[in-house]
């Protein structure tokens, strides 16, 4: 979604300063409003896109842009405002998003080699300016890592070098260093997430489409290299052969048939599904569907945002503290349900004892148990899950003191 309503947003706002039109500029601060709603980060994209276009426009066109930025910037301020009105009656405080500094922390936390350093009980969340002053080592080490990061898993190399030809063609004019320019601007929330964040496929498919614009014009002036050889040697393609690029068409068949064959499951199950494809989020919520169909109702205490979510309950975050610390918070919070996934154990080793069902041998890699809550006398409530495919989760009813 979030991917969808930004590349439109790039046209509607290009047409926005090429037609100087309002029309297109209400319909690209809807479109921008509606992403940022999605994610925030659009915000960044909001202010950023429109600048290049209208640096390289004459003083006449740019004064003619002031009606269109007007409207650009209030359909998008109607939607934004509403989110943020939202957030301030929700949490009691003026905020664009109540994720960042949780993910700064995470960020600051790998920097630190400090697990889970969110949730550690007095930790304060730090702001952009509170980790350049209090880290000076973090932008340098961070922004290495996830470049490194970025290069070794967001494409291929043969598709780095065609991005790389194509970026650098057609030139450096003044229209065509516009439209670079302008397609530059689009990565701008990408070079925050490289200084401040982490990287993972969630974080770079938004920004492959333009990528591989780059990559498309790449392939054409390889293919059009390639016939250029040919002909030298007496080998020239016919007209209506070379007219269909035909080299670049059955490379791109060959590379995007050995993508969709990879990814194609082999039955309906999750059997060919892994948790590092995207941070466990489809897991999550098949974990909180099955803790919705199957616990009694109360309120529960989980890492995970996702899996309260899609179990429809009153939740609290796990603190980073012991075993007996987590205890006292769960009960002083009034919560009934201890909910353990097994990717805390990758970060919260503390907690072996109360995961052993997850990660020993002690049941089948398939495996699902839950208390019958219509049997008082059986104990506290206890559901577990196994499963290859999935990071698993045990829960544990709070005992009341």
């Amino acid at each position: 979604m979030f991917t969808t309503l930004i590349v439109t947003g790039y046209y509607l706002i290009w047409r926005m300063c090429r037609d100087q039109s309002p029309r297109f500029a209400a319909w690209a601060g809807i479109t921008l409003g509606l992403a940022f709603l999605t994610r925030t980060e659009a915000a960044l994209l909001f202010l950023a896109l429109p600048v290049f276009p209208l640096v390289m426009m004459n003083g006449d066109n740019r004064r003619i842009m002031a009606r269109p930025i007007f409207v650009y910037t209030g359909a998008f301020i109607v939607l934004c405002g509403m989110h943020v009105i939202l957030l301030k009656l929700a949490t009691g405080s003026w905020q664009l998003s109540v994720k960042t500094s949780a993910a700064l922390n995470d960020a600051v936390g790998r920097y630190l080699n400090i697990e889970e350093l969110s949730f550690i009980p007095g930790v304060k969340q730090p702001g952009y300016l509170d980790i350049i002053t209090s880290y000076p080592g973090f932008l340098w080490t961070n922004s290495w890592r996830n470049l490194s990061d970025t290069w070794n898993t967001m494409v291929p190399l043969p598709l780095w070098v065609l991005a790389a030809l194509g970026f650098s063609a057609n030139g450096f004019g003044k229209t065509t260093n516009t439209r670079r320019l302008y397609l530059v601007t689009t990565f701008s929330p990408f070079a925050v997430i490289i200084l401040f964040y982490y990287i993972g496929p969630e974080y770079t498919q938004p920004y492959l489409p333009v990528l591989f614009l780059w990559c498309a014009e790449g392939a054409r002036m390889s293919e059009r290299a390639l016939s250029q050889m040919l002909a030298a040697v007496r080998l020239p393609l016919p007209e209506t052969v070379a007219a269909y690029a035909p080299f670049t068409l059955i490379a791109s068949f060959i590379y995007a048939s050995v993508l969709l064959v990879s990814q194609i499951p082999s039955n309906n199950d999750h059997s060919n599904y892994s948790f590092q494809e995207d941070g466990a989020r489809r897991d999550h919520k098949r974990i909180g569907l099955l803790l919705k169909a199957n616990l009694p109702p109360g309120k529960i205490m989980t890492r995970s945002g996702r899996i309260a979510y899609y179990a429809e309950r009153d939740w609290m975050t796990i603190p980073n503290t012991d075993v007996d610390g987590i205890f006292k918070a769960a009960v002083g919070g009034g919560v009934r349900f201890l909910v353990l996934d097994g990717l805390i154990t990758l970060a919260r080793p503390e907690l072996a004892s109360l995961m052993s069902p997850l990660i020993t041998h002690q049941y089948p890699e398939r495996f699902f148990y839950v208390s019958d809550p219509k049997k008082v006398d059986a104990g506290l409530f206890m559901l577990i899950y196994r499963d290859p495919s999935s990071v698993g989760v045990i829960v544990h009813e709070i005992e009341r003191r």
